[in-house]
């Protein structure tokens, strides 16, 4: 009697230590994972403006409204990466904002659907964003021309300012940055 005993003990022991060490190691995996994790976001270099080039890419119209897909493109010798939403505004002829046109972000627009993602652009790559807005004048009222637009990539302060003819009533909607150039 007295052996079965000291063998169930000897046996919860070995059981007890045997699950403590799979707590101790899952638990050193899951730290491991984590700092892992952590690296590695700590690693990523949002890409400045100093390192990207932008252009207009495409315009399609359909149902009254105007899409313009623009393209960032990583001219530099590193990788960097774009997440989210860029800077977009229409300016007048002497630089200023178009009066009564509002710029709003949005994942969905008539013609595009895209989520906010995380992109690591190496050397070449490109992104791309879309902005939508409505050609069609309310109220007998002429909707203003833009003679630019300014762009700022997303999470940067400095922006990208070109010649681009838009003519937008009321609103334009601005897609995040996705990979590569949008078809539409």
């Amino acid at each position: 009697m007295k052996s079965n005993h000291r063998f169930h003990r000897i046996r919860t022991s070995a059981i007890y230590t045997l699950l403590v060490t799979i707590a101790l190691i899952t638990d050193s995996v899951a730290i491991a994972q984590s700092k892992l994790r952590f690296s590695v976001a700590a690693n990523f270099t949002r890409c400045q403006t100093s390192q990207l080039s932008v252009r207009r890419v495409s315009d399609q119209g359909a149902m009254g409204h105007i899409g313009v897909v623009y393209a960032f493109t990583n001219t530099s010798s590193s990788t960097c990466t774009l997440y989210g939403y860029p800077g977009f505004a229409p300016l007048d002829a002497k630089g200023q904002p178009l009066k009564g046109i509002k710029v709003t972000w949005s994942e969905r627009n008539y013609m595009h659907h895209a989520q906010r993602q995380r992109l690591t652009l190496t050397p070449g790559a490109q992104a791309s964003f879309e902005a939508v807005y409505s050609h069609i004048p309310s109220d007998n009222q002429l909707c203003p021309k833009s003679a630019k637009v300014q762009i700022t990539p997303p999470n940067t302060y400095h922006h990208f300012s070109f010649s681009d003819r838009l003519t937008p009533c009321r609103e334009i909607f601005v897609t995040p940055v996705e990979a590569g150039i949008i078809q539409n």
